[in-house]
């Protein structure tokens, strides 16, 4: 529902108006805190007085048997976005693999776009250790609500189908569509 240049949190401008230097698609290889300085991939070398890491994190590889069929998506970036969405449009049903917090919106994009959804997760309950178990419990109470069927301390030990996803086979042996 929101449009795709209002997903950026901040617009270019804000960016020069904070005489912050934004470089996209550049990669710092090396931290030379004696000398104050930071190697990039392009070849240059930028000078610094003070220096906060902000790394960020990402999804693990997905290292199942089957994890590379069409139709599974790994949310690194807006293009995987935009592939999801895609897919949405002619999908009936969904498995979310894991609990964290892109686990949480994509089931709220999932349920509103009509899919069938089940959440399959390692953990005791949603969210752990971000949230304690009470919270998580007040996640899942309101995912059940809406209908999101929540498989907990399972994973997929792998992705069944021959041209694309059409199951998963689950650790205590059960398959789930999807």
């Amino acid at each position: 529902k929101i449009p795709l240049e209002c997903v950026w949190l901040k617009k270019e401008a804000w960016y020069s108006d904070n005489k912050i230097t934004l470089m996209q698609g550049i990669t710092a290889t090396e931290l030379l805190p004696k000398e104050k300085t930071v190697k990039l991939n392009n070849g240059e070398t930028i000078q610094y007085e003070h220096l906060l890491l902000a790394t960020g994190g990402h999804a693990r590889p997905w290292e199942v048997k089957g994890a590379a069929k069409p139709g599974i998506f790994r949310l690194h970036n807006l293009g995987h976005s935009l592939a999801l969405m895609e897919a949405i449009k002619t999908a009936r049903q969904a498995i979310v693999i894991g609990s964290g917090l892109v686990s949480f919106e994509v089931c709220d994009l999932l349920t509103k776009s009509g899919l069938k959804v089940t959440v399959v997760m390692k953990e005791k309950y949603f969210g752990q250790p971000l949230f304690d178990e009470e919270t998580g419990r007040l996640v899942e109470q309101a995912f059940e609500k809406i209908g999101i069927k929540i498989i907990r301390e399972t994973w997929v030990e792998e992705v069944v189908g021959e041209k694309g996803v059409e199951q998963a086979l689950l650790s205590n042996g059960a398959f789930l569509p999807g």
